[in-house]
């Protein structure tokens, strides 16, 4: 993966993970104060994190990738078409789409955040797996 496609894919690993965090607590917004404790926690900057976490709350987020982006960085981090299937919520049939589409080969990424932020992104990612090992 090229550096940008590395960065990229951070913002979107990161999208899925505040996701999964809202759908475990029924979507409650409380779960907003858990995050910026969570960042208190491990030094992350909040005004990097928290602007984030509340588009993907509202539902308008702008890292929210779409889904050729998230098959093709899928398929090159090597992840099962199942497994895509799963963290995208879609079908069999649209991923073969996504990654068989003619510019797919040539799909070109586009950082949304930038790169002090894909920093602290990317530290709250290894913190959460951290915390997750507990």
């Amino acid at each position: 993966m090229t550096d940008k496609e590395q960065k990229r894919w951070i913002e979107i690993q990161f999208y899925l993970s505040i996701q999964n965090i809202l759908d475990a607590f029924d979507r409650n917004v409380v779960i907003y104060d858990i995050i910026e404790l969570f960042c208190d926690l491990f030094e992350i900057d909040k005004t990097k994190v928290k602007p984030l976490v509340q588009d993907i709350i509202l539902g308008s987020s702008s890292i929210k990738p779409g889904t050729v982006e998230a098959c093709i960085l899928c398929a090159k981090q090597k992840y099962t078409v199942r497994q895509v299937l799963r963290m995208f919520h879609i079908g069999q049939q649209t991923y073969y789409d996504s990654i068989n589409a003619p510019y797919a080969m040539t799909y070109t990424y586009d950082l949304i955040t930038d790169d002090e932020t894909v920093t602290e992104l990317d530290k709250f990612l290894k913190c959460l797996d951290k915390f997750k090992k507990l």
